[in-house]
């Protein structure tokens, strides 16, 4: 040592580092075990495993349905139920993922409150050959053309005997998998909100709301499968419909019976249970993939980085897959122990017995922006999902919004049906029309609702800054902006 000492300081320095790299090692892992096992002594779910569904028969599998084998059998088959594209829809590519941008007619635009124009409709479809000729009748030429889907539509319809659902999906495994029935969903809540406004321009409320309970499927055959992008697809899919239930009602098409039954099917859909599931099975997603992160190689770890890719995300550079190969694990066990500590905040601020969410409860362990490169590079695993998870909780406060004022608005029509008039006050609908009037999640407190002569009335709820700003649309202004959370499909004044 007294003749190398710039050596033996070398190797002192190393020994130390070596040292210390092992003792954090040894503090994340022990940190980690510690907290799952208390979770799991508190009956939380820590694994993608855990919300997986058992085995279903497929004869009790809607999955099961002989279009939907063929799409998972063939990932380059015809995804069932797409609208068809325009001859000059553009294509546009994100990373390694390409969509087409078809250009599909509108269906109407209810901040300016603009009907859905039925004459597109039908030129659309004749340049798809859907139909063989023009006809005076736009609607029932755009209800001929949907005879296109008539062997899927069959197929479709044997949910009411296929009472379950499980897609042959395994969450199990690190690489995200196909997302091919989040689209055939999505398609089937399209083309079943298009038919049933053309049923009710037709004055067929009977033949609507069957189509407003097919539509409905897309939504019930996604509700037990986990992750968060299952749950953005079943709100996707519930929007679709209530948009459409919206419009009949804004042109009075409803009969009292049917209003009254989508009311009460609308009753019975959970939004928070729907979050709170979503969350909670993203966690186990999370969970699975870091521990899949920890056993696999360098190589792997590129891979599994690189897929998201697929999804629509930008491609990874190389030295983000130099980082994420190189990762150690105690940087991901610690990562693991804050994500789900943030979990549990988000999933804390859910009230499932009173369907609500409580803004005000705190996430004490959100990661904030980096303070120097080295915090970037710790929690880069997290950073960014942890940002998304605000948002998630806003469309869950829209949905609900939409889900309350949809249920109140047949509710209205139906004491307009019986009385000639709207109410003067929501509390006039309680019990007859509607067991409870729900509380607005922003306000904690009814919604605001006036009533304009004997024709039309205002419905709204306060928006995300929690104040009320009157209930003025801003038709410059996205839905999704407006300064209140506004009931778009009220009768014209």
């Amino acid at each position: 040592m007294r003749r190398h000492p710039w050596l033996t300081a070398a190797i002192v320095l190393f020994v130390l580092c070596v040292g210390t790299f092992f003792a954090f090692e040894w503090h994340s892992e022990k940190r980690w075990q510690r907290y799952a096992a208390e979770a799991r002594a508190h009956g939380v779910k820590l694994m993608i495993t855990d919300f997986m569904q058992p085995p279903i028969t497929d004869n009790a599998n809607f999955a099961s349905l002989p279009m939907l084998q063929k799409m998972f059998a063939d990932p380059n088959a015809e995804i069932p139920l797409s609208l068809p594209r325009k001859k000059d829809a553009k294509q546009v590519t994100v990373g390694n993922f390409t969509s087409t941008l078809d250009s599909l007619p509108k269906f109407g635009d209810p901040l300016k409150s603009q009907p859905i124009d039925w004459q597109q409709w039908q030129q659309y479809f004749w340049e798809a050959g859907y139909l063989p000729e023009k006809s005076d009748d736009s609607v029932r030429d755009v209800l001929r053309a949907l005879e296109h889907y008539a062997p899927e539509f069959q197929q479709w319809s044997e949910w009411r005997t296929r009472t379950q659902c499980r897609f042959p999906m395994d969450w199990s495994k690190a690489k995200m998998p196909s997302p091919h029935h989040f689209t055939v969903m999505r398609n089937a809540a399209k083309l079943f909100a298009l038919r049933m406004r053309a049923h009710l321009a037709l004055h067929d409320s009977r033949a609507a709301y069957a189509d407003f309970q097919d539509g409905l499927q897309a939504y019930r055959a996604l509700r037990h499968e986990p992750t968060l992008i299952d749950g953005l697809v079943r709100n996707s899919v519930l929007h679709i419909l209530f948009a459409a239930v919206g419009d009949g009602c804004k042109d009075h098409a409803w009969t009292d019976e049917d209003s009254g039954k989508i009311e009460a099917d609308l009753a019975s859909i959970q939004a928070w249970d729907d979050c709170k599931f979503a969350l909670a099975s993203e966690r186990g997603h999370f969970n699975n993939t870091m521990e899949t992160w920890l056993r696999a190689s360098m190589r792997e770890r590129g891979e599994m980085f690189s897929a998201y890719a697929d999804l629509g995300f930008e491609a990874p550079s190389k030295t983000q897959l130099w980082v994420a190969g190189m990762y150690p694990r105690a940087m991901v066990r610690d990562n693991q122990y804050w994500q789900n500590r943030y979990f549990d905040e988000l999933l804390g601020r859910i009230d499932t017995d009173r369907q609500t969410i409580h803004l005000d409860r705190a996430t004490p362990s959100a990661i904030g922006p980096p303070t120097d490169s080295f915090d970037a590079f710790h929690y880069f695993p997290i950073r960014s999902s942890q940002g998304a998870y605000a948002e998630v909780e806003r469309r869950y406060i829209t949905l609900q919004t939409m889900l309350d004022q949809t249920r109140l608005a047949c509710a209205l029509e139906r004491f307009r049906a019986k009385h000639g008039a709207y109410p003067v006050a929501l509390a006039e609908l309680v019990p007859d029309f509607i067991a409870a009037a729900p509380n607005d999640v922003y306000a904690s407190a009814p919604y605001r609702y006036r009533r304009i002569g004997e024709t039309s009335f205002q419905l709204y709820g306060v928006g995300k800054n929690r104040k009320d700003d009157g209930g003025f649309i801003a038709p410059r202004l996205p839905e999704n902006q407006q300064l209140d959370a506004i009931w778009l499909y009220a009768p014209s004044r």
